[in-house]
């Protein structure tokens, strides 16, 4: 058996995902698109990412909103293995960025977020692609 092949079947499959989310307002399994506004960043777009989703589902909005910005400020400007923390309403978080890498044209991020509140910790891995038009994407 060729040992590349897994490689290039996993490349394919995520190349096939990205321009499904290349192509749409949402990702696959219809997450809608985030707006975020922050004054440090301008007006900038992240598709809805791992909190809110896989983790921190209950959290108030305002709670997601600085765990999205915090996802963004990772996979944009954080350097790999270096935690971006936010802080919420009896919660907080970090968001651990992997080293960048390219797929085809996008430039992909694995990443970790955290999140600590009384109850316990949640914690889930994801990946983000970045669009031709600048936003993340998380990869599905």
């Amino acid at each position: 058996m060729n040992r590349f092949l897994p490689a290039t079947v996993l490349i394919l499959g995520l190349a096939a995902t990205l321009s499904a989310c290349a192509t749409s307002n949402t990702v696959p399994g219809g997450v809608p698109t985030v707006q975020l506004a922050q004054a440090a960043e301008g007006s900038v777009t992240l598709t809805a990412g791992l909190i809110g989703n896989a983790i921190g589902i209950d959290l108030p909005a305002a709670d997601k909103q600085a765990g999205l910005l915090a996802e963004y400020r990772a996979l944009e400007l954080g350097t790999a293995g270096t935690p971006v923390s936010w802080t919420g309403s009896n919660v907080r978080g970090d968001v651990v960025p992997g080293a960048r890498y390219r797929v085809n044209e996008y430039e992909c991020r694995d990443y970790t977020h955290t999140i600590y509140r009384a109850s316990g910790t949640e914690a889930a891995r994801g990946t983000a692609c970045r669009e031709p038009n600048g936003n993340w994407s998380p990869v599905i």
